[in-house]
């Protein structure tokens, strides 16, 4: 026969069991194993299994940035750059003080060749050690498109290398462009010459910048001597 249940001992039961399904509906809990069975399933491949429990998650709670740096690390496996770097922005949006998060959501950008001019800027002001000569180049070229030449001009001098010869025909052109833009002439020269000086497809514009100032010093005989080398 089964022995009786005394009161006492079917309290406790009650209570354990009153705390175990507490425990089971907490939110909290549930997103815990929720993102936990979603790593696993990630981490096996079944990525599209994965993004269904996060998807579920971020019903619950759109603005949680754990969730949705989840997601976006899945986009990332998937190579769906575009998606990655959606969501990494609306989490950069929700929390805009994790600067590794802005480094993220900048690549991110970047891959999925979408404008990330003002991501950029925040990044070399907030991060600078992040910024690569690569980086400070595309940060020139941005603010050239938005004519802040001086601003233009001071990024693209840092990507200068101590021995300035080697820098990149690119470089060298875009810096001409901006001191001719300043009037300053001889400073140009300088740079469109060390451009000129490549079989770098930026040589032809730098080309162009040195005739348009030896014109404007009417200076036929070194002005004919550039049209010879467009030619």
């Amino acid at each position: 026969m089964l022995k009786a249940i005394r009161p006492s001992q079917l309290n406790a039961l009650l209570l354990l069991s009153l705390v175990w399904l507490t425990a089971c509906k907490d939110p909290q809990t549930v997103r815990q194993n929720e993102l936990l069975r979603a790593a696993e399933l990630q981490a096996s491949g079944e990525h599209d299994a994965a993004l269904q429990r996060l998807e579920a998650l971020r019903t619950e709670a759109p603005n949680d940035v754990e969730i949705l740096r989840r997601i976006a690390a899945i986009y990332t496996a998937k190579d769906d750059a575009t998606m990655a770097a959606l969501f990494l922005e609306q989490a950069y949006q929700q929390d805009p003080t994790d600067l590794d998060l802005l480094y993220q959501t900048y690549l991110a950008q970047r891959a999925a060749g979408e404008p990330a001019g003002e991501l950029l800027e925040t990044l070399a002001v907030n991060i600078p050690d992040k910024m690569t000569a690569e980086l400070w180049a595309q940060l020139g070229q941005y603010r050239m498109q938005r004519q802040q030449t001086e601003a233009a001009l001071e990024a693209f001098l840092k990507c200068v290398p101590q021995e300035v010869n080697q820098t990149d025909p690119g470089t060298a052109t875009a810096i001409g462009q901006l001191f001719l833009q300043l009037d300053n002439q001889t400073q140009a020269e300088q740079w469109f010459n060390r451009a000129a000086d490549s079989e770098n497809l930026n040589a032809l514009n730098a080309l162009f910048g040195l005739l348009e100032i030896k014109l404007g010093l009417q200076d036929w005989q070194q002005a004919e001597a550039i049209i010879a080398q467009l030619d």
